[in-house]
């Protein structure tokens, strides 16, 4: 099975399987997993967009405003690019949603269900820890420990 060549600037190898499925390689692991369509899409569109990017290689102007190119790998960036924070999320793309729903979705399914609680609640959302501690009646050291564990577990896995 022969994937296609993606821009250099761009993290990823995208292709599609003869029975259909969604395939993503990560450059720098040599990862391979299948993703969904709505994944796909989204990786597709982003690469297209860096592709256009890399053609005109000069700014664009929309709605009369000039953009200048971002840059969209990592490695890419230099020291005096690493002092901006533009380059971080490219505000025009759903890109980091998509990424940040499916983290989600992942670490949900390794949570017991109070930890998933503590983790929506809490971590996700705005209740703070001690408030979360009161309504479920735990005491606050404990609400506290859950969080601190669910943090570093989370941190290990991704």
């Amino acid at each position: 099975m022969k994937t296609p060549k993606t821009p250099i600037e761009f993290d990823y190898d995208l292709w599609t399987t003869e029975d259909g499925r969604c395939m993503v390689r990560v450059k720098i692991t040599g990862e391979v997993t299948e993703v969904d369509r709505e994944v796909m899409k989204a990786l597709r569109a982003e690469e297209k967009r860096i592709r256009r990017a890399l053609r005109s290689n000069e700014g664009t102007v929309k709605d009369g405003i000039a953009h200048q190119p971002r840059t969209f790998s990592l490695s890419a960036v230099s020291e005096n690019e690493m002092e901006k924070s533009d380059w971080l999320v490219d505000p025009t793309s759903d890109f980091a949603n998509v990424e940040a729903r499916l983290f989600v979705e992942s670490a949900m399914e390794m949570l017991s269900p109070l930890e998933q609680e503590i983790f929506s609640s809490c971590l996700l959302g705005e209740m703070p820890i001690r408030q979360f501690a009161e309504r479920n009646g735990m005491r606050k050291s404990t609400a506290w420990d859950m969080a601190n564990s669910i943090r570093k577990k989370l941190q290990e896995i991704f």
